[in-house]
C-alpha cells in the first residue's frame, strides 16, 4: 500500500496571535545541552471497512473490533506492549514491557477493560490509560520529566510527529509533520508556555491531542488518542 503523503508545517516564531506555538526572539548564545528525541512508535489504530451484513455467531456490524497487540510509546522510559481481547471476555492486559536503564514499573492496575501502568525514575514519571469499552479505543500517557534544554519528538498515533524545542523552561513547535487526511488545530497559551495541538481524521473516526507544558524546570506532555465505533464486515 502507497504511504500517506504528508505535509511539512514550518511555523514561525511570533509573539502574537493564536498559532501552533509561539516564543519571542533570542539572542543565540552558547548551544543549549540537546537531548536525544524521545523514542517513539505509531501505535497501530483500526480503519472503517464497508458495510455488510453479520452472520450468526459473529460481531454485530457496529462492534469495536481491536484484537492483537499494542505497542505504546513510553517516551524515555522505553516500550509497553498491550494485548486486547474481544468478545464476551473482553479485557486489555499487558503482555510485554521493556524499559530503559534507570526507569522501573511502580504500579500496575488491570480491571477487565482498562489497564493503568505507572513507571518511574529518580527524577521522571510515566503514567499509561489503556481503555477498551464503549465503542471506543483510548489510551493516555502522561508524561513527566526535568525540561532539559532541547529538542523532543513525539508521536501522533498515526497522525505524524511533533517536535518541541525546550529552553529556560520555555517550550515551543519546532516543526508538525502531519498526514494529509489529518485536520489540525493548534493554540499557544503564551504566558503559560503551553502547545496544545488537536488532530482529528474523519474517515477513520480517529482523534489525537497532545498538550506540553515547561515550567520550574519541569517538562510535561500528554498525549492521548481516541478512535470511536468502527464498522466491519463479514465475508
Amino acid at each position: 500500500m502507497p504511504r500517506t503523503p504528508k505535509r511539512q508545517f514550518a511555523l514561525a516564531l511570533t509573539c502574537a496571535g493564536a498559532l501552533v506555538a509561539c516564543g519571542a526572539p533570542h539572542d543565540p548564545g552558547p548551544s543549549p545541552v540537546t537531548t536525544p528525541p524521545a523514542r517513539t512508535t505509531e501505535i497501530p489504530l483500526p480503519t472503517p471497512a464497508e458495510f455488510g451484513e453479520s452472520e450468526p455467531g459473529e460481531p454485530a456490524l457496529d462492534e469495536v473490533i481491536f484484537e492483537g497487540d499494542y505497542p505504546i510509546d513510553a517516551g524515555p522510559a522505553g516500550m509497553v506492549t498491550v494485548t486486547v481481547q474481544n468478545g464476551s471476555d473482553a479485557a486489555v492486559t499487558l503482555s510485554d514491557i521493556q524499559l530503559e536503564p534507570g526507569w522501573r514499573q511502580e504500579n500496575l492496575e488491570e480491571d477487565r477493560d482498562e489497564l493503568e501502568l505507572e513507571l518511574v525514575s529518580d527524577d521522571g514519571s510515566i503514567d499509561i490509560d489503556v481503555t477498551v469499552n464503549n465503542r471506543r479505543f483510548d489510551t493516555d500517557v502522561s508524561i513527566d520529566i526535568p525540561a532539559q534544554n532541547g529538542e523532543f519528538m513525539f508521536r501522533l498515533g498515526g497522525a505524524g510527529t511533533i517536535t518541541v524545542e525546550v529552553e529556560d523552561d520555555a517550550v515551543r513547535v519546532q516543526n508538525l509533520d502531519v498526514r494529509d487526511d489529518w485536520e489540525v488545530r493548534g493554540e499557544d497559551r503564551g504566558r503559560d508556555r503551553t502547545v496544545d495541538i488537536e488532530l482529528t481524521n474523519r474517515e477513520t473516526r480517529q482523534a489525537v491531542e497532545f498538550e506540553a507544558e515547561a515550567g520550574d524546570d519541569r517538562l510535561e506532555v500528554q498525549l492521548n488518542t481516541r478512535t470511536r465505533s468502527v464498522r466491519i464486515t463479514h465475508e
